[in-house]
């Protein structure tokens, strides 16, 4: 999924249909799509559900800038600096 689309996803967009994660588009001649979820996508997306529970969004990012600086900070905790310059 592009980060823009990680962005906008809402609770309303998991499970829709069942077992996919439904993907609008703000491209005027896109339609929309949909992502199979596996066991492990759906238990990371239900903790990020339960950590935002103020609103109705997937993730707590708000911008691009958020997901590149939350991907930096784990590659440094995960100790992979040196492949992610």
């Amino acid at each position: 999924m592009r980060s823009g689309e990680l962005i906008r996803l809402t609770t309303k967009d998991i499970d829709n249909p069942v077992n996919f994660i439904r993907v609008i588009s703000e491209q005027k001649n896109k339609e929309e799509s949909r992502v199979p979820i596996n066991q492990n996508a759906r238990e990371i997306i239900n903790r990020c559900i339960e950590r935002n529970n103020k609103k109705n969004k997937v993730f707590r990012f708000k911008s691009q800038t958020d997901i590149s600086h939350m991907f930096k900070r784990a590659v440094r905790k995960a100790g992979f600096e040196e492949s992610f310059p």
